[in-house]
């Protein structure tokens, strides 16, 4: 059994504020950055292949290879399911 991480929880927690209109994805983006930039003391193996996947995520939105509504989409599935994290191109 995979415990969830309190990192994982937040991460989830403001992707569904992000899908619910009630935060910006910039605003996810500006948290999100500085939140996850030290792993050091992330445990789970779990939430440090999660972290690198919305990392890449926005990588690609910034490379242009991802719409918006392609993250929005990708971030979905992160956060609606645990152990489905983004697809990585």
């Amino acid at each position: 059994m995979t415990l969830t991480t309190p990192i994982e929880l937040e991460i989830r927690r403001r992707i569904a504020s992000v899908l619910a209109g009630e935060s910006s994805l910039r605003d996810f983006y500006r948290w999100f950055m500085p939140a996850t930039w030290d792993l050091e003391g992330v445990q789970s193996p779990e939430a440090i292949q999660l972290i690198h996947d919305i990392t890449h995520l926005f990588s690609e939105l910034s490379a242009g290879d991802l719409s918006r509504a392609e993250i929005l989409h990708e971030l979905e599935r992160a956060a609606s399911h645990p152990s489905a994290h983004p697809r990585i191109a």
